[in-house]
C-alpha cells in the first residue's frame, strides 16, 4: 500500500473574494485600488468572457503587502524624527 504524502503550501493565486478578505477591504476598494494604485498586483483573468473569474497571485499580494508596510513604517519613523 502506497502512502499519499501531503504537502502544506500556499495557494498560488486567490480569488477576488479572498483578496478582499486577506486586506479586510470591499470589493469596491479592490477595483479602485486594481485601476489607482500601480504597485498593487495586477489581476488575472482566467478566460475571455467578461464573467470569468479574475484571481490574484497570492505572493504578489505578500510582496505588495510587505512594501507598504514598509514605506508606511518609514513614514512614520521620519515623521516620529521631525517632531523630536
Amino acid at each position: 500500500m502506497t502512502k499519499v504524502k501531503f504537502i502544506e503550501a500556499n495557494p498560488i493565486r486567490v480569488s477576488q473574494k479572498t483578496t478582499c478578505r486577506l486586506l479586510d477591504i470591499t470589493r469596491q476598494t479592490l477595483l479602485e485600488m486594481t485601476k489607482r494604485d500601480s504597485t498593487f498586483p495586477k489581476p488575472i483573468k482566467i478566460g475571455e468572457s467578461n464573467q470569468s473569474s479574475v484571481y490574484f497571485d497570492y505572493q504578489e499580494l505578500l510582496d505588495w503587502h510587505e512594501s507598504v508596510k514598509k514605506k508606511t513604517r518609514g513614514l512614520e519613523a521620519a515623521q516620529e524624527q521631525a517632531n523630536d
